[in-house]
C-alpha cells in the first residue's frame, strides 16, 4: 500500500515538473542590435532618414552616436536605441 502511494507521488511530482512552463529566453543587447541591423537593411532611404530624424530628438542620441566607432551616426543611433528593452 505504501509503495503504491510513493509511486503515485513520484508520478505526480514528475508530471508537475514536466508540465510547468519553461522560462522565456530573453534576448540581450546583442540580439536586439542584430535584429535592428537586419531591420535597418530592409528600410528604404526615406524611412531611414525619418527614423534618424526622430531619434535625433532623443536625450540619449549623443551617447548612442559616440559609442559607435566606424558606423554611420544614423545607424549607430538606431542600433543603440534597439537595446531599450534591456535598459528598462
Amino acid at each position: 500500500m505504501m509503495r503504491r502511494w510513493l509511486r503515485i507521488a513520484a508520478l505526480a511530482a514528475f508530471a508537475a515538473l514536466t508540465l510547468l512552463p519553461l522560462p522565456a529566453g530573453a534576448w540581450n543587447a546583442a540580439g536586439h542590435r542584430l535584429s535592428a541591423l537586419i531591420a535597418w537593411q530592409q528600410l528604404d532611404q526615406g524611412t531611414r532618414e525619418e527614423v534618424s530624424r526622430l531619434l535625433e530628438r532623443h536625450p540619449d542620441h549623443e551617447r548612442w552616436t559616440v559609442r559607435a566607432k566606424g558606423l554611420a551616426p544614423e545607424l549607430a543611433a538606431f542600433l543603440e536605441a534597439s537595446t531599450w528593452p534591456d535598459d528598462i
